[in-house]
């Protein structure tokens, strides 16, 4: 250690030239990470990389001084470069109060660390105040940045990380995707490298994709793929496309969910509607003898306006599309017969 006294206004320094700083005072803490390897062999054993591999991308070590000022026996208060009080719990976590030598590796110039030294002995001069001779020392505490590299198959995505090598614990890697930190990472089957926890298999065809870019069945409740399935005009729920249902009335292929005794909810639930709604009034206009038919009901789909009229004895059921306002079905009966299926063409003639 470097031990002055004050007398005067100067300290005794005990014959340190400061152009050829003494090793004495420079410390390091014993336990902190020294090499890369060492970083490598701290941070990988955290991770679960499946199909793949992890490895550094780079990695680069510097070394940050902080200045210790007192004597065992006044105990010791340690500065940063800013000349701010260190809070005790870094100091614990750096593992500064155990110390070894340290020597200044090569490419810091002799200069350059003996404008350092004159600087902290500056500082040593203005703070004082312990009783007996003060020691002064600078203790060298290695910082780490670098990337950590998760490679599966022919992709790969880099995660950054930092901090004080004493105290380096492996970071979450943080999926670029959704956020999610996560210390297990896999391959979706487009190649995206994504957090283990936030991706899920399609439960009919097997793909890995992000939980969140499936969709759950109203039928059945997998989670499956959006292109597998349809939205229910009805439920607007999405369906697998092999468990839609087809109502016995209207024809629309609807979720079982939306179905009871062969019928779907909107057929169930056609209500009384005037001549001028305008799904009805339209095509009055262009049929107008259809005119001739009285009570009329009707419901929606996310698809279809639905309208049954009776006349008489007779029924007649209209499935009109709502984008094109196209008639897709017409079904004609009686009030105790089925409906059945006519043609389109002739919706002034139907009787």
């Amino acid at each position: 250690m470097l031990e002055y006294r004050r007398s005067g206004t100067r300290p005794l320094l005990g014959g340190l030239k400061l152009d050829h700083p003494d090793n004495s005072i420079h410390l390091a803490p014993a336990g902190q990470l020294t090499s890369v390897h060492e970083i490598a062999e701290r941070l990988f054993p955290a991770y679960t990389v499946d199909g793949g591999s992890i490895h550094l991308a780079g990695c680069w070590l510097e070394d940050r001084r902080f200045l210790r000022l007192g004597n065992p026996a006044a105990g010791y208060r340690y500065l940063d470069d800013s000349s701010r009080p260190v809070d005790a719990d870094l100091v614990s976590r750096l593992g500064m109060q155990r110390t070894v030598p340290w020597s200044p590796p090569p490419e810091m110039p002799p200069d350059r660390l003996a404008k350092m030294v004159a600087a902290s002995l500056a500082l040593a001069e203005r703070v004082g105040g312990s009783r007996g001779p003060l020691e002064v020392a600078l203790v060298w505490c290695k910082y780490a940045e670098g990337k950590l590299r998760v490679t599966i198959g022919d992709q790969s995505a880099d995660f950054p990380f930092a901090g004080w090598t004493a105290a380096l614990e492996a970071p979450p890697l943080v999926c670029p995707h959704t956020g999610a930190a996560s210390y297990h990472a896999v391959a979706t089957d487009d190649g995206r490298i994504v957090a283990a926890e936030k991706a899920a298999r399609c439960a009919r065809s097997g793909h890995l994709v992000l939980a969140e870019e499936l969709v759950e069945c109203d039928a059945t409740g997998e989670r499956v793929l959006p292109e597998l399935t349809r939205i229910c005009p009805v439920t607007d729920r999405p369906v697998l496309a092999t468990e839609l249902t087809t109502c016995s009335l209207c024809w629309q292929e609807v979720s079982p969910r939306a179905v009871e005794g062969g019928v779907c909810r909107a057929c169930r639930s056609l209500q009384p509607i005037g001549g001028g709604e305008p799904p009805l009034e339209r095509l009055l206009a262009e049929h107008p003898g259809l005119k001739r038919w009285s009570k009329w009901k009707a419901a929606e789909t996310a698809e279809v306006h639905l309208l049954l009229a009776t006349r008489w004895w007779r029924r007649l059921l209209l499935v009109v599309d709502k984008e094109t306002s196209a008639v897709r079905h017409v079904k004609l009966g009686t009030r105790l017969a089925r409906l059945a299926p006519v043609p389109v063409d002739n919706l002034d003639g139907l009787r």
